[in-house]
């Protein structure tokens, strides 16, 4: 494999964690990627890089920051993050750059025809373009390898805020003019990428996304929640349609709400939100059962996946679906929205409802919460046959991608190098003389 020198985008984790927030959706798979291809023995040098917040400078997180980052992904727990946020407060994210001028910061990163790679979230604060231009200030040619999440902005712009379009155009059509590499973690997404452009590139390369081991080997915690309980995993966002799960699961037991399963709905959620959502429900016994838990850890998410008597995720929009994924590799059966990449996370082990038909979505959450038995049946499947990617897995297939497109390259180089220059016998008199001629 070809060794390569790597900058490895840091700036949405740094900026991320910084809150105390858990670490969730792309923030997970960032961590969990570049945690793996550190971890491996791939022979990459890789320099973990972040934009400074003033003047757009181009550095390395140092040393502290970084094993802040590891000790934050390692804990994810309330109490650790607590450690880490202060810690953070005491670094600021401006000192992790302090002392380091545009020129010293410069001098740090390898110049032998590096990599850039991002992960995360790099159209939220146009950092991407804040890179390329530092990196072109810093006299630092690179080859670019950006990961594509979602085209949600350009497919579904009603599902996310208002300028989320614009500005995600214009990072849109930024990686498609200079990235050599574009990542994307389904097909869906690949599709939806090449639609835009109106062709396929050749640059796309879809990976196949890990699941976390959470909580893994740990004792678990309990629960607050009693009795049987169906699961949610999404923050509270008008996209991951919670009223219709709600709304589904109230018309499932109407009439019966006393034996009911509760209804857990896990991630980050704001007041007024959640107090919409329980106004469905508001005035039935069913208000007790329905439970919004924001601040969890991977101890009491790994309890609460292998407690649940199944899952639900009607989201209306996903470029993968990592708590699919997760349900899944704790042999949980769930139903899930058959749009977008959702089919191809679920595959065969679940079964699909349409996002907008919460009647669907109550005859099938009876069907499964009423027959232990039909339950016991695809927990069986999903035991015997599912098999989850790892990270591992993740960042090695990001490593060929990068050594494809360095062996392309090369043999392209090779092609266009101009014939050298060759001898020829010529014939005069009678007598043979060799003459130098350069070919056309």
């Amino acid at each position: 494999m070809t060794d390569h020198n790597i900058l490895m985008d840091y700036t949405d984790l740094v900026s991320f964690f910084k809150r105390g927030l858990p670490i969730t959706g792309i923030q997970r798979v960032v961590y969990e990627i570049t945690s793996a291809i550190q971890a491996d023995d791939s022979g990459a040098v890789i320099t973990p890089i972040g934009i400074t917040p003033f003047k757009r400078r181009l550095a390395p997180i140092n040393g502290a920051m970084l094993e802040l980052i590891e000790a934050y992904g390692r804990t994810n727990t309330v109490h650790g993050r607590s450690l880490v946020a202060k810690a953070v407060e005491e670094l600021s994210y401006v000192r992790i750059f302090k002392g380091q001028v545009a020129a010293a910061a410069d001098i740090s990163m390898p110049r032998a025809d590096p990599w850039l790679v991002m992960l995360g979230a790099s159209w939220s604060r146009s950092n991407y373009h804040g890179i390329i231009s530092a990196m072109k200030t810093a006299g630092i040619a690179c080859r670019k390898a950006v990961l594509v999440h979602d085209m949600l902005p350009i497919e579904r712009p009603k599902l996310t805020f208002r300028s989320a379009e614009a500005t995600f155009k214009r990072w849109i059509d930024l990686v498609l003019e200079t990235a050599d590499v574009i990542f994307t973690p389904s097909r869906a997404t690949a599709e939806a990428l090449i639609a835009y452009q109106g062709f396929d590139c050749g640059r796309i390369v879809q990976l196949d996304f890990g699941v976390s081991q959470i909580g893994d080997n740990t004792p678990p915690k309990p629960l607050k929640v009693k009795g049987p309980y169906i699961l949610y995993v999404s923050s509270v966002h008008p996209r991951k349609n919670h009223r219709v799960a709600i709304k589904a699961w109230s018309l499932a037991f109407k009439g019966n709400e006393e034996a009911a399963p509760s209804l857990v709905c896990v991630g980050h959620s704001k007041r007024k939100r959640r107090m919409l959502l329980r106004a469905i429900v508001r005035r039935t016994p069913l208000a007790r059962k329905l439970h919004f838990l924001a601040k969890v850890d991977d101890l009491a998410l790994r309890t609460l996946y292998k407690g649940c008597q199944m899952f639900v995720f009607p989201s209306r929009y996903e470029g993968w679906g990592l708590p699919v994924a997760e349900a899944l590799s704790f042999g949980k059966f769930g139903i899930v929205s058959d749009t977008t990449s959702l089919p191809e996370v679920g595959q065969h082990f679940v079964d699909y409802a349409k996002p907008h038909m919460p009647r669907e979505w109550a005859a099938k959450i009876k069907t499964y919460a009423t027959d232990p038995a039909l339950l016991r049946e695809k927990e069986c499947e999903i035991d015997k046959n599912f098999r989850a990617t790892t990270w591992t897995e993740t960042g090695r297939q990001i490593m060929a991608a990068l050594n494809r497109f360095d062996e392309r390259a090369k043999t392209a180089r090779v092609a266009q190098r101009p014939a050298p220059a060759r001898r020829v016998v010529s014939t005069s008199g009678g007598a043979r003389q060799r003459v130098s001629q350069t070919a056309p």
